[in-house]
C-alpha cells in the first residue's frame, strides 16, 4: 500500500497490444496535471478511455474486457495461477463502472 492506503499493483510482462475498430475520444483521454494525483508527466502515462455506447468500437472493447475479466475472475483461473495461495489476491477488473461525482477529466 502506498502512503495514502491504496493498494498498488504491478505485473510486468510483454505488452499487450489491442486493435480496435475507430474510436473517438469524446470525453477521458490524457489527463490533465494535478499536484496531488498526477503532478508530472511521468504519473500521466495511460489513457482514461471512458466506454461510449454510441461508438461500435467503444462497444466492442468493452465487451472483449468484460471478457477478458470473466475469464480471469472465474474461481477456475484463479486456483490455476494462485493455487493454495487463492484468497490472499483480488482481482482488479479491467472495466470499471465510473463513481458519482467522479470526471472524466
Amino acid at each position: 500500500m502506498d502512503e495514502k492506503g491504496q493498494t498498488l499493483e504491478s505485473v510486468k510482462f510483454n505488452p499487450l497490444t489491442c486493435i480496435t475498430g475507430k474510436i473517438s475520444l469524446t470525453p477521458g483521454g490524457i489527463p490533465p496535471i494535478q499536484r496531488e494525483h498526477w503532478p508530472d508527466d511521468d504519473k500521466r502515462k495511460f489513457i482514461n478511455l471512458p466506454f461510449d455506447d454510441n461508438q461500435r468500437g467503444c462497444r466492442e472493447l468493452r465487451e472483449f474486457l468484460e471478457k477478458v475479466d470473466a475469464h480471469f475472475e472465474s474461481k477456475e483461473m484463479k486456483e490455476k495461477i494462485f493455487g493454495d495461495k487463492t484468497k490472499k489476491y483480488v482481482y482488479s477488473p479491467l472495466t470499471k463502472e465510473k463513481s458519482d461525482g467522479e470526471s472524466n477529466y
